[in-house]
């Protein structure tokens, strides 16, 4: 089974609409949009004690998540601003893990 890393690349773009439109509602699950990198990472990893095949994709899934998060948060340049990154607290990497914990 070849390994591909589109997992990685959807895991990424889940963190950009966490960045983009945090608040919003997705109508058919009724979650916010800024949960979907999370509860995609959480089901990865859970998925992955059931089969082995998903064992295999979820450093990708992982990396993608955490290397799109830096990028966004510290590199990404942005023109009407000229700052450097995303410095919100909306954007802080504590944002991907409930408040509770």
């Amino acid at each position: 089974m070849p390994l591909s890393g589109f997992h990685g690349v959807i895991s990424g773009f889940l963190v950009g609409i966490k960045q983009i439109i945090p608040d919003q509602e997705l109508p058919f699950l009724k979650i916010k949009t800024k949960w979907l990198p999370s509860i995609t990472l959480l089901l990865s990893v859970a998925v992955s004690f059931w089969t082995i095949e998903a064992t295999s994709y979820l450093p990708t899934i992982v990396s993608g998540a955490y290397i799109s998060w830096i990028y966004l948060r510290y590199w990404q340049t942005k023109p009407e601003t000229k700052l450097r990154g995303d410095p919100s607290e909306d954007f802080a990497f504590s944002t991907f893990f409930p408040e509770f914990l």
